[in-house]
């Protein structure tokens, strides 16, 4: 499974940068790095594709979390993208509820 980490972070002129890295692990444990990014969301969306998911998922993710009471963050929704093994909405009202502290 493809996921992101921030690998780089620096200032310059004063203003704070990132660099965030998709890849995945190794079952040795080693990372083997995909792409680079300079923001959260390119990164969540090139970890959803390489996952496998629909590109309309994230918009339909983000309606959900938004219209059952809990704020749309970036870290919530892939944490939902992330969710193949088990059903899609049983993971996603898992994830909310736990969001909501239920």
């Amino acid at each position: 499974m493809y996921v992101y980490k921030q690998t780089e972070r620096w200032k310059e002129k004063g203003y704070a940068h990132y660099l965030y890295t998709v890849g995945y692990y190794e079952p040795s444990g080693k990372w083997i790095p995909e792409s680079d990014h300079d923001n959260t969301e390119g990164a969540v969306e090139r970890v959803s594709y390489l996952n496998g998911a629909n590109p309309d998922l994230l918009e339909a993710c983000e309606w959900l979390l938004e219209n059952y009471g809990v704020p749309y963050d970036i870290e919530t929704t892939t944490k939902v993208l992330e969710a193949k093994e088990v059903k899609m909405l049983d993971k996603i009202e898992l994830i909310i509820n736990k969001a909501k502290g239920k």
